[in-house]
């Protein structure tokens, strides 16, 4: 004599197709119901995208030849613009570019400070000491070109080193935020 077929009761059946499936409906669920904004991420700065080349800032240098910004040397770039004349502010975010090229320590050596000042102000620049722009290259741009990258409410612009504005962050930006930026894209770019 066979023994009687056992039926498998339905709960059981419910919670392996609920195991299995649901995961599934979760999944689909959670996609379409998200919110673009509701991510937040741990840089400080302002990633752009799609990626700006830093040429269209025709930055021209101190000896009036075209500043070139990409290397294969893996050198970033941290721009400072300045639109107007160089005053306490900018003074300020001079030290906090020299400052925050300063902490790197060891990695010093993968960030060049630029300051972007219009032609048209350039001589406030040389009201500076020498121990405040020690340690950055200045560069200069028509008025034009400045007010146009100023539409990005950019202060400060992060430059990679193929030569590609990737952050930008508002003239008030910490140095701290600044700081752990570069430090974790240098860590990324196998220079940190």
């Amino acid at each position: 004599m066979s023994k009687p077929k056992q039926s498998i009761p339905a709960w059981r059946v419910l919670l392996v197709v609920f195991v299995f499936v649901g995961p599934i409906f979760m999944a689909i669920w959670l996609y379409h119901t998200r919110d673009d904004h509701a991510f937040s991420t741990s840089n400080y700065g302002e990633l752009l995208q799609p990626l700006v080349p830093a040429s269209t800032l025709k930055l021209v240098d101190a000896h009036q030849k075209p500043l070139e910004l990409t290397n294969n040397d893996g050198i970033w770039h941290l721009l400072y613009l300045q639109e107007n004349a160089c005053t306490q502010d900018c003074q300020l975010n001079l030290e906090k570019l020299q400052t925050t090229r300063a902490a790197l320590g060891r990695n010093i050596k993968w960030l060049a400070n630029v300051v972007v000042i219009s032609t048209d102000h350039l001589s406030s620049l040389t009201d500076l000491s020498e121990t405040s722009l020690q340690t950055i290259q200045v560069a200069t741009t028509d008025n034009n070109t400045i007010q146009q990258a100023l539409t990005y409410s950019a202060g400060f612009l992060l430059v990679d080193p193929q030569g590609n504005i990737v952050m930008r962050y508002p003239h008030d930006a910490q140095g701290n935020g600044l700081l752990r930026d570069i430090r974790k894209l240098l860590r990324v770019s196998s220079h940190g």
